[in-house]
């Protein structure tokens, strides 16, 4: 019996060992190759190189994990070479897919939450999600198609409204199960927990872009206004008064600016202590003719605490954009300094504070079960160890065997521990902020540039030339500088 007892027990911490390891350290792999690309390509776009960049992210689509985040990728890059239409088709198919693994995610809930983050599909951010609407907006707007471009604005609340819904909804309920195999399971977070938490409710471009469309079709008195005053009440930013209602028989001219490239995901983690009951593993304790409670009380288990590795995702608040300042100038000698409207990732950095409970827990969760599951095959090799030590009558023998099995399990559960890693993934051609500025004009066709200053000094333009303005229409000059 003990001879078939340590093939099973073996085999057990084997399989459970190397398929920890294996589906975790093949998809975090994945995923390094995949932000590596994203890297290299960032790096061109600071560089001016936006073509290249392009290439370089089409051309590394099998380094990509996730369809849904290499046609998000592909759609910003479009957009800023000006491909529009290209771009339109890769988010198009983004935003499907997007919602197709959301519902799919939250109908999931917390059973599938014990496969690794980074080895199940990625679910955007909301903010990613919501800025495939606003750069299909932008882009429809480039190719004339402004009607199009306001149904992609209108539907960024009602999308936020949801997506807010349903993860307060599925917070709780990730609260509710793991706090009742482990009522202590946010000890460890509550202890470390920092940043700036804002939950993702309303965008404050598409609340300036609303502002705009309306006042150019004459609604400046009720949709208009209203967005103009929760622009001002929401996030601190005064609007101008003729941003919402232009005076009669003159042009209004709007920038909308994309500055800079949002910052990296990075890992924070910490190491949460946990108890575990016998009655949590003894079915796992499964050997004829011995009682689960025979085999913890020879083995000594106490039931911990143990510690485990929790691992959830936060925003490399180092890194910014090198643009400190903006402004347009119009041909007829005017000219205005843009305001900062979003700063992308202050949003990012807040969204994923808000959402970090909920990461916790999946992280916590994945934590425990992996630590029942090994403790379960320690704790049975560890009693096949002492049989098979009762055999030997040599007493020096019997305790380097009983040394030499504790020593290995220890081993084998430490590396099963630090399976756990954050999920990095991410879309990351975003801006790191949004500017926007706006100039009272005659109607008329003039030239506008647009200067960006450096954190160096230096300053680059983007030239529009021959643009007509007119009255009572939605003007807007859509610029960006990515460095």
């Amino acid at each position: 019996m003990e001879k078939f007892f340590f093939k099973k027990v073996s085999a057990l911490l084997l399989v459970l060992v190397v398929a920890a390891l294996l589906l975790c350290s093949c998809a975090t792999a994945k995923m390094k190759k995949n932000v590596d690309k994203q890297n290299e390509a960032k790096a061109m776009l600071i560089a001016g190189d936006i073509g290249k960049a392009k290439q370089e992210i089409a051309a590394s689509k099998e380094a990509y994990k996730d369809e849904l985040v290499y046609l998000a990728d592909m759609g910003w890059l479009c957009y800023y070479n000006g491909d529009y239409k290209e771009a339109i088709k890769n988010l198009l198919q983004a935003e499907k897919l997007a919602e197709e693994k959301r519902v799919k995610s939250f109908s999931d809930g917390l059973e599938k939450a014990v496969a690794s983050d980074s080895a199940a599909d990625y679910v955007l951010e909301n903010y990613e999600d919501v800025y495939i609407n606003l750069c299909l907006a932008l882009c429809y707007y480039e190719i004339g198609e402004k009607d199009e471009a306001f149904v992609e604005i209108r539907k960024v609340n009602t999308k936020l409204d949801n997506m807010t819904l349903n993860e307060k909804e599925q917070l709780s309920k990730f609260k509710k199960t793991v706090f009742a195999i482990s009522p202590d399971a946010m000890g460890a977070y509550e202890e470390i927990k920092q940043g700036k938490e804002r939950e993702y409710t309303a965008s404050s471009l598409a609340s300036f872009l609303s502002m705009r469309f309306n006042s150019a079709s004459g609604d400046s008195d009720t949709a208009g206004y209203t967005d103009a005053k929760n622009l001002y009440d929401n996030f601190g930013i005064q609007a101008e008064e003729d941003d919402i209602e232009t005076p009669k028989n003159k042009a209004r001219v709007n920038l909308v600016s994309l500055e800079g490239l949002i910052a990296n995901k990075e890992e924070k983690s910490t190491v949460a202590s946990t108890s575990i009951v016998l009655a949590n593993i003894e079915k796992l304790l499964n050997i004829a003719g011995v009682s689960p409670e025979a085999i913890a009380s020879k083995v000594g288990f106490t039931g911990g605490p143990f510690g485990h590795k929790v691992a959830w995702p936060v925003l490399n608040n180092g890194m910014d954009s090198s643009v400190v300042s903006t402004r347009i100038i119009c041909s007829n000698g005017q000219s205005a300094k843009a305001e900062i409207i979003e700063n992308m990732n202050d949003t990012a950095s807040s969204a994923l504070v808000f959402k970090a409970p909920s990461n916790y827990l999946r992280s916590y969760y994945r934590g425990y079960m992996k630590n029942v599951a090994g403790i379960a095959a320690a704790v049975a090799a560890e009693y096949g160890a002492y049989v098979a030590a009762d055999k030997i009558s040599n007493s020096f023998a019997k305790k380097a065997a009983l040394a030499s099995a504790g020593v290995a399990f220890q081993a084998a559960l430490s590396k099963l521990q630090n399976t756990e890693a954050a999920d990095l993934r991410m879309v990351s051609f975003m801006p790191a902020k949004i500017s926007a500025a706006g100039l009272t004009l005659e109607p008329g066709v003039y030239d506008f540039t647009v200067e960006y200053t450096l954190t160096s000094g230096k300053k680059v333009t983007r030239e529009f030339n021959k643009v007509n303005v007119k009255a009572d229409e939605l003007n807007l000059i859509i610029s960006n500088c990515t460095k």
